[in-house]
């Protein structure tokens, strides 16, 4: 199976927040919408059985441009296992709120991100589960998928499908808003064997 993965348009932000989860379930601005429409420029000649996208406004209106911009009929299904991580308490505030607001849970968090739960949110472990859930689920062999999802989802899917370190994912690397992941993926009883094609591919946008 071939596995496209991008993250959503641009979206209005605060310029003082930083964890960007489900509250802020905006339209993509202007800028969102022309990454989207370069986006599906980039898939017009690339097959696609299917796009799955998160449910949020945002990751729809992203797969709905694209699947526009392609001049084909692409089927376009909402998972909520795309979803973006639910950061709880944390939602729509930066760094320094949070730490004065949250500062035991904030410096939990620092020292194992995975496993810590956010207060009423999720933890880096429960995506990374549900994202588990959903390959095993899609997998079939010949197909050929975009998926359209967030930046914290996609960190836990690059965690699962590659061999970095979830540090290394985490710390290493800027993921722009429809930035672009391929695969070439095998499943091998219940292990995923995969392929980098495309990795963090930015220059459609240029």
């Amino acid at each position: 199976m071939r596995v496209y993965i991008t993250r959503h348009g641009k979206i209005n932000l605060e310029v003082e927040t930083f964890f960007c989860g489900r509250k802020n379930n905006n339209d993509l601005n202007f800028k969102g919408k022309e990454e989207a429409k370069k986006t599906g420029i980039y898939f017009k000649d690339i097959p696609l059985d299917k796009i799955i996208t998160s449910p949020m406004k945002r990751t729809v209106q992203t797969s709905v441009i694209i699947e526009q911009e392609n001049n084909r009929d692409i089927n376009i299904f909402e998972d909520s296992r795309l979803i973006e991580i639910d950061f709880g308490v944390f939602d729509c505030k930066g760094n320094e709120e949070i730490f004065q607001k949250y500062k035991k849970e904030y410096e939990i968090r620092k020292e194992n991100k995975f496993k810590f739960i956010i207060p009423e949110g999720e933890s880096y472990e429960m995506v990374y589960e549900r994202v588990k859930d959903f390959f095993h689920e899609i997998y079939e062999e010949n197909n050929s998928l975009l998926l359209v999802t967030h930046g914290t989802t996609l960190k836990l899917i690059l965690y699962f499908l590659t061999e970095l370190s979830l540090e290394e994912i985490d710390n290493n690397y800027v993921y722009g808003n429809c930035c672009i992941f391929s695969f070439d993926l095998e499943k091998q009883g219940d292990n995923f064997i995969s392929k980098s094609l495309l990795f963090n591919y930015l220059n459609h946008l240029k």
